[in-house]
């Protein structure tokens, strides 16, 4: 896997991870150094209030990568190096009453390949498709299946790519497709939300249209390295115009034309780990690179996470067999 300095991507910057801080958290950062040896870790840490329906006020804490990734970040190959950064790590975490972590791993972070046993659990989730762009448009083009070319084409002969500063359609647009998808609440991000995220450097908002009605808007990030699809939305009412295929392929022409170092095109992966998800299919039609997904975990605090976890157990006999990390996190119908 080829090495990026993951600290030019915007996951690893805090100004991104306070956009999902609510009340009562606050964004948890770690450096540990010894000379150009470098450990680092950024989350979000979550006070544990509640076990299902039962109120907890023991003063306990639990970390959890913001959305989309993160994850212990280390230049360093040096195991006796990684031994003394964890130990600091995992002191501070218990100094702070932190019991454990959720981790989301970048898929171009190495961590989990190489240092999975600094890790109480670790799983590849799901694959994620990457595009090339640092090959030519012409190569680039031939990667795509028939299916996307044939989109793409007919999406070239009736809509306009640009640059949007329209908050408010997004979110309009946005709302509807997770109503179609019927999503989480999670993902009904408020106002707020959005336009903090826009402020963002190299944070862009681009809009599609025919005949000058929008009919398909999307966030993206242009880091250093790579380009990272974030959120994307449609006008139901013009699916038929294939609008998603014709702004990857736009965004594979912005990137280039604007950006020097982009090498890669992140589109993410599928609504689900199921091989056969109809997103990751999709995005499957531009590329046949993809990348390994991993979540993971740690606990810190083996006695309280533990005692949290029977707790739930108790009041929830039918879900015992559940092993999902974190589980006193759960509701009674997850």
């Amino acid at each position: 896997m080829k090495s990026y300095n993951l600290l030019e991507d915007i996951y690893y910057s805090k100004e991104y991870s306070s956009l999902y801080i609510h009340e009562g958290e606050s964004v948890f950062e770690f450096h540990y150094q010894e000379n150009k040896e470098l450990f680092y870790n950024m989350a979000i840490k979550k006070p544990i209030n509640k076990i299902g329906s039962v109120d907890v006020n023991d003063g306990y804490y639990d970390l959890e990568t913001a959305y989309g990734y993160g994850g212990y970040y280390s230049t360093s190959d040096n195991p006796a190096f990684l031994s003394r950064a964890i130990d600091a790590y995992k002191k501070k975490c218990l100094n702070e009453n932190i019991i454990a972590e959720f981790i989301r791993f970048h898929p171009y972070n190495k961590f989990p390949f190489k240092y999975s046993n600094l890790l109480d659990f670790v799983v590849a989730d799901r694959d994620v498709v990457v595009i090339d762009l640092s090959i030519s448009k012409s190569e680039r083009w031939s990667k795509y299946n028939e299916a996307t070319r044939r989109k793409i084409r007919k999406g070239s002969s009736a809509l306009l790519f640009e640059e949007s500063i329209d908050i408010n359609r997004f979110i309009d647009l946005y709302q509807s497709t997770m109503r179609k998808n019927k999503a989480e609440e999670f993902y009904y991000f408020p106002y707020h939300y959005f336009e903090n995220l826009l402020s963002l450097k190299n944070v862009k908002l681009f809009a599609v249209k025919s005949d000058d009605h929008i009919v398909h808007m999307s966030i993206f990030f242009f880091c250093k390295n790579i380009v990272h699809y974030h959120l994307g939305a449609n006008d139901n009412n013009y699916l038929h115009l294939n609008a998603n295929s014709y702004v990857f392929d736009s965004v594979c022409d912005y990137a280039k034309d604007n950006y020097i170092t982009p090498m890669y095109f992140n589109l993410g992966g599928g609504r689900s780990n199921a091989n056969e998800d109809s997103l990751l299919a999709f995005k499957s039609g531009f590329s046949d690179i993809r990348k390994k997904y991993f979540i993971a975990g740690n606990v810190y605090d083996p006695s309280v996470y533990f005692k949290y976890t029977k707790i739930y157990d108790q009041l929830y006999p039918e879900y015992t067999s559940n092993k999902y990390f974190l589980k006193y996190r759960m509701s009674a119908y997850e």
